[in-house]
């Protein structure tokens, strides 16, 4: 017997349902933070890690300091962290949709831990190496989103939605 998600029973099926709901309303306000210390642009994301410049005198303090290398390795860890186990969670529950199959299913379920490492580690070339390496960032960081939104709503269609 194969397990499907819109085969479940109402119980799993809202538990779930609101699990994948809840994440995207995180996620959304993750992209709404990002929007509003970054203006979601490659100059203002490499302003926001690198800083605006050096106060000259006790007066003249610039608008954003360069990150520290503790708050680099904080942000980056805690976000590795917490979003594999979120892109874990998320892409076991879609192994069980059958709406999307094969190669695509495989790398909708993996793109978005792959693309944590690079987003996240780019930041660290941003802050310590080039500001270059910002459209690693901005790529890697696009397509983590967007591929947690397709995947989301794959999820959202199987169970509230997909008749059994």
């Amino acid at each position: 017997m194969t397990i499907t998600l819109h085969t479940l029973d109402a119980p799993r099926k809202i538990l779930l349902l609101c699990f994948v709901v809840v994440l995207n309303v995180g996620m959304l306000i993750g992209l709404f933070y990002l929007r509003t210390t970054t203006h979601l642009t490659p100059s203002q994301t490499v302003e926001h890690y690198n800083g605006s410049g050096e106060a000259n005198d006790g007066f003249d303090v610039p608008e954003r300091y360069p990150k520290t290398a503790q708050e680099m390795l904080v942000t980056t860890h805690s976000h590795i962290l917490s979003l594999s186990v979120i892109f874990l969670i998320l892409g076991m529950i879609f192994s069980f949709s059958d709406t999307v199959k094969g190669r695509m299913k495989t790398f909708l379920m993996v793109e978005p831990l792959a693309s944590v490492g690079l987003t996240f580690g780019s930041l660290l070339l941003v802050r310590y190496v080039s500001s270059g390496f910002v459209w690693i960032t901005v790529i890697s960081g696009s397509a983590m989103y967007a591929s947690f939104f397709i995947v989301s709503a794959i999820l959202i269609y199987d169970l509230g939605f997909k008749k059994a």
